[in-house]
């Protein structure tokens, strides 16, 4: 019996992938074509800002807010020119500790940072101050200033002040976390109770069942935990032990993931959780939802001579229910009041050097009423596996 697999396995939109540069830079030229376009109704978007006397004005914008914090991107021309603002925060307010990096595009790995390279206890130069979130719009809106430090400390180029920075009506995703909007729910199509656990077969072999282990309180909310998905995850470098947790809330299916990394030749790898909604049970045939998170990965190294930047991935889920209230045979079991929904995930890393493309998955699952998920057929990168339910056990 097969108990881990790499990929594809049941859920592989729940997956999660962690990379390792030390030549990175603020962000990727990939990015250019995955922002997102100013809202009608929100007026333009505008990002800008002063140094070197004259004004950088991106030709492309956007945000993302996640796990608390949100990130602003203003991109200009097409060689991954860029302006980010990390924030930690995701209301309006000043934050005089947010992270603010200046790429020149290019091939370069190094950039200009509002954190003194040179300095053994450097504090953040400048501010952001956000004076708009707007969420009718999807939209923020601010100021920001900070001086610019060369991260290649050898070259002992001299700083450079960014001041006047204007971003307005920039377009921003993951506002609206999972849960808080949940609808009525017509049933229970993953019925989750601690023993609960569904065996499936993968190409016609049997894997071990997934069970469901425990249960754990996270931010004052009850979680199911599962025994596994994946033995581990991470590139070829490093790989990490992950935490898939599980919810509902109302007819929301909300997933959580935790990464714990080991240290690597005294690195301390810091991955932050993600979440969100894979199934909406109050959806009808042909309706949709949509949700983007980010993932951000932080490296500590203390021997290092220069701080080493966050790698941040955007993770954008886009399901779609096809069927509703049909019946399905699986392995020569008929289930009826199945749902069948088509989950695509995007991960786009933002902020790593080189042509990263976004990574893909596609994943079409039955679930059956009062028993769960009953079928999934994952296509990702080149590759198609089935698994179908053989047996289940349901409190």
């Amino acid at each position: 019996m097969k108990k881990f697999m790499k990929l594809p396995a049941l859920f592989v939109f729940l997956f999660t992938t962690v990379f390792i540069s030390c030549e990175t830079e603020p962000v990727d030229s990939v990015l250019l074509e995955n922002l997102g376009e100013e809202p009608g109704t929100a007026g333009p978007a505008v990002f800008k800002v002063d140094f070197s006397g004259d004004t950088y004005v991106a030709t492309s914008s956007a945000a993302v807010a996640a796990n608390g914090a949100i990130v602003i991107t203003g991109l200009k021309g097409s060689n991954g020119q860029s302006v980010t603002l990390s924030v930690n925060g995701t209301g309006t307010g000043n934050y005089n500790t947010a992270l603010m990096t200046y790429s020149t595009g290019g091939v370069s790995q190094y950039f200009y940072t509002n954190s003194n390279p040179a300095s053994t206890n450097s504090i953040p130069t400048g501010s952001v101050n956000i004076t708009s979130v707007n969420t009718a719009n999807n939209t923020i809106s601010g100021t920001f200033n900070f001086t610019g430090y060369w991260s290649e400390v050898a070259a002992n180029l001299p700083s450079i002040s960014f001041t006047n920075g204007v971003f307005t009506n920039i377009p921003i995703s993951g506002l609206t976390n999972p849960g808080t909007e949940p609808g009525t729910s017509t049933g229970d199509y993953f019925p989750f109770a601690i023993n609960n656990q569904w065996t499936f077969k993968q190409d016609g072999e049997l894997n071990d069942p997934i069970k469901i282990v425990a249960t754990q309180s996270v931010n004052g909310k009850t979680y199911y935990k599962v025994n596994y998905f994946f033995s581990s995850t991470g590139s070829a470098e490093t790989d990490g032990i992950a935490t898939q947790l599980f919810r509902k809330e109302g007819s929301d299916y909300i997933q959580r993931i935790s990464l714990k990394m080991p240290a690597m030749e005294g690195m301390t790898i810091t991955v932050s959780p993600v979440e969100y909604v894979f199934l909406k049970d109050n959806l009808n045939a042909g309706q949709t939802w949509t949700y983007s998170t980010l993932q951000v990965t932080s490296y500590d190294m203390p021997d290092s001579p220069i701080p080493l930047p966050d790698v941040k991935m955007k993770i954008t889920i886009d399901g779609k229910v096809t069927e509703k209230n049909t019946t399905a045979t699986v392995n020569g079991v008929t289930y009826n009041d199945v749902m069948k929904v088509i989950v695509k995930q995007t991960a786009l890393i933002v902020e790593v050097p080189g042509e990263f493309p976004p990574t893909i998955s596609t994943s079409e699952i039955w679930f059956a009423k009062n028993i769960g998920p009953i079928k999934a057929i994952i296509t990702s990168e080149g590759s198609v596996s089935t698994q179908e339910l053989d047996s289940h056990t349901v409190n």
